[in-house]
């Protein structure tokens, strides 16, 4: 299985830019996903400040690789908190 940057490394046709910010993005996820104590509401204001939801995501496969017992407890946060976020947007 490939990594989140691996894939976004495959994307020709993304800007360069575009794909150092997203890994950047993730790498920060992966720490802040891990110093925080995550909830729903958290994904939600995180969405609102610019967070995408691939970001949060392959953020999501990272800890899911490298650390199963966290990821356990976070597996269903993120998800949950996006589709807060989309409510919320659409509602």
């Amino acid at each position: 299985m490939s990594s989140p940057w691996e894939r976004g490394a495959r994307t020709a046709s993304t800007p360069t830019h575009t794909r150092l910010a997203h890994m950047y993005d993730v790498e920060n996820f992966v720490r802040g996903f891990r110093n925080a104590e995550l909830n729903a509401a958290c994904i939600v204001v995180m969405m609102r400040d610019g967070a995408s939801e691939r970001a949060l995501l392959d953020a999501l496969a990272v800890i899911q690789e490298n650390d199963t017992e966290w990821y356990d407890r976070i597996k269903y946060v993120v998800p949950q908190g996006i589709s807060q976020y989309k409510e919320e947007a659409n509602g």
